[in-house]
């Protein structure tokens, strides 16, 4: 599939530009567009995950300009491939909300569930939440791969995860969440491809198909992104998957 042709080369003053504009910039070439209101709260976000940032690890040593493209525009580059309508959505490994929060700013309607369990985390996902006034937003203090208990497991129209883990190990960790329509939609780096040809095999145990891939650079870092969309396979029979893999 032909890269989006976001950003052919890193551009010099791009770090100097305002926070606003350089969202709304990556936004653009990214194809799609940000409301005034929805630039504010995004921002609003990443000053909270910077303060917060200093007393737990919710993201790596970064400028807020490379957060703002690194995390915040990464997490939102599906959004060109993703309904309008309401959805349920459940991120795995949600850590400090990517691309869970991100997504629920610009699609409010969307009932989003953010899976973490590292309790420091989850406060600062809580605090976000409320800050930002988010309604159907549950934090669920579980480990991926367990089944929460308080809510109980439900199914889902999308199910992300960004920086988790090798899709060989991923796929079966989401597939129990996901209902019969949804799709499982994995952020991905150069390795995406190798990811996908050794998951061969973990793909027919769990009945999923890939059902699209979109290949971009994020705009100014001209960094290899890969989206992959999963779906359960028209030829798949419901039967007894195959659990996920424990170490």
């Amino acid at each position: 599939m032909t890269p989006r042709n976001v950003s052919r080369e890193t551009e010099k003053n791009w770090q100097a530009m305002p926070l606003d504009a350089l969202l709304n910039e990556a936004a653009k070439r990214l194809g799609f567009a940000l409301e005034p209101e929805q630039i504010t709260s995004l921002l609003f976000y990443l000053s909270e995950l910077m303060r917060w940032n200093e007393k737990i690890n919710l993201v790596g040593p970064a400028t807020p300009a490379h957060i703002v493209i690194r995390h915040l525009a990464d997490s939102l580059s599906s959004l060109p491939f993703l309904p309008f309508r309401s959805l349920r959505l459940l991120d795995l490994g949600s850590g400090g909300g990517f691309p869970g929060l991100p997504l629920k700013i610009l699609r409010p309607a969307w009932s989003v569930s953010l899976a973490e369990s590292n309790q420091k985390k989850i406060t600062f996902l809580k605090e976000m939440a409320r800050k930002l006034s988010l309604k159907r937003v549950d934090i669920l203090p579980v480990r991926v791969g367990q089944q929460p208990e308080n809510p109980p497991l439900k199914s889902y129209d999308l199910v992300t995860a960004r920086a988790l883990a090798p899709l060989s190990d991923l796929l079966p960790l989401a597939r129990p969440y996901l209902s019969p329509g949804g799709t499982i939609l994995a952020y991905k780096g150069p390795r995406a491809f190798r990811e996908l040809r050794d998951a061969e095999k973990t793909l027919a145990d769990q009945g999923l198909e890939l059902a699209r891939r979109e290949t971009f650079n994020l705009p100014f870092l001209n960094h290899r992104r890969v989206l992959l969309f999963f779906k359960i396979s028209s030829a798949f029979h419901q039967g007894p998957l195959k659990p996920a893999r424990k170490d």
